[in-house]
């Protein structure tokens, strides 16, 4: 464990390492690391360690399927988005895979490995000064933030696309240490949890995780401060899409939030709880 200062940024780091998984037995060791920091105004704070060397590409998780891509592509370093998993070195000897509690992003070189553990921009800048007329990522985050890594080295089979798909649903880790919201599947998860000030709530995707998942109802175990019954779905864009009562979210007998899967990307938007009324 680690606590200490880094360019005037209190930082908490704890790693440990746990044994492969029962039915992943070609999975080696999987090193877990919990990094909280708070990142100052216009920085974002990377945790770098070194990578398996120049050799062997960069291979990405993307919706749908995955994408072999290349370690930079006009700005260097090239930060690619990570969600869930990603590999570094596919062709290499000791290849390394990474997965993370949330969507994120991460950069190659001959010799280094950086992961972004947490941003704090208003606005995105080329060249760090520049601003861009569209704006790809941004947001005030100033509070701190707390990011969990799964990283191990994949066997040769191990490197197939679907079997690291697999593997990496094992040694995710858990968006619920995050924020205590919870699914009563195994074959869903909450793929990226989101804040929205302009709608006075809190903007969920949930991942349907094959396809024989899509067409069930999912129950969302949510915190006393959400308006469980005026949950509704939307579009990536947080947009509202006019449900039937069929497709809408409702509440069972017990108060819980269940939600129709209908696409293999499902938005929700969950207002928060009005304690004034």
């Amino acid at each position: 464990e680690y606590v200490g200062r880094l360019e005037d940024h209190e930082v908490s780091m704890l790693a440990w390492l746990e044994p492969p998984f029962e039915d992943h037995a070609a999975v080696n060791p999987v090193l877990r690391l919990r990094v909280t920091v708070a990142a100052r105004t216009r920085r974002a704070v990377t945790l770098r360690f070194r990578g398996p060397g120049p050799d062997g590409g960069l291979r990405m998780a993307v919706p749908g399927g995955w994408i072999d891509r290349p370690r930079s592509r006009i700005y260097h370093p090239t930060f690619w988005s990570l969600n869930p998993w990603g590999v570094v070195g596919v062709d290499a000897p000791h290849a390394l895979a990474l997965a993370s509690s949330w969507p994120t992003a991460v950069a190659v070189d001959d010799e280094w490995v950086d992961i972004v553990v947490a941003r704090n921009a208003r606005r995105e800048r080329a060249f760090g000064f520049l601003p861009l007329l569209a704006t790809p990522a941004a947001g005030d985050e100033p509070d701190p933030v707390v990011s969990e890594l799964a990283i191990w080295h994949p066997s040769p089979s191990g490197l197939d696309p679907a079997a690291l798909s697999r593997t990496a649903r094992a040694v995710r880790p858990a968006l619920s240490t995050n924020a205590p919201f919870e699914l009563d599947r195994t074959d869903m998860e909450i793929a990226a949890i989101t804040a929205a000030p302009s709608l006075d709530a809190t903007v969920l995707r949930i991942r349907a995780l094959s396809r024989s998942a899509i067409g069930n109802t999912v129950t969302l175990t949510v915190p006393s401060w959400i308006d469980t019954p005026g949950a509704w779905i939307a579009d990536a864009r947080g947009r509202r899409i006019e449900t039937g009562d069929d497709a809408a979210p409702w509440v069972d007998n017990e108060g819980r939030l269940r939600v129709l899967i209908a696409e293999p990307y499902t938005t929700i938007v969950l207002p928060y709880r009005s304690w004034t009324t």
